[in-house]
């Protein structure tokens, strides 16, 4: 677990396979990068060790399971774009930034 005002935070982002996206997901990341520059963001992998998994869906099938990562850190799902709130609200806490 990551400590508040850490220098680094990795975040690990699995995608939904996108089928029917209701808004452009690669703006969630792109949102992470430039409002928390400390942020590292790769494509999640088992082996790896994470701060947080961040499950990016286009619609609200749920087809990211939750359960198959929590395990491993942490565990945000967004469905929409407006749940960016999220993870802001987070990384926020976290990074001890005011949002």
């Amino acid at each position: 677990m990551i400590e508040k005002g850490s220098e680094t935070v990795k975040i690990g982002v699995k995608f939904c396979g996108g089928c029917n996206p209701g808004y452009e997901r690669s703006k969630i990341v792109k949102r992470i990068c430039a409002e928390f520059p400390q942020v590292e963001i790769e494509p999640v992998r088992e082996e790896s060790a994470y701060d947080l998994i961040l499950l990016i869906s286009g619609c609200h099938a749920e087809c990211l399971s939750v359960a198959a990562w929590q395990q491993q850190a942490p565990v945000i799902s967004i469905y929409q774009e407006i749940d960016y709130d999220k993870i802001q609200k987070y990384l926020s806490d976290m990074c001890g930034k005011n949002s």
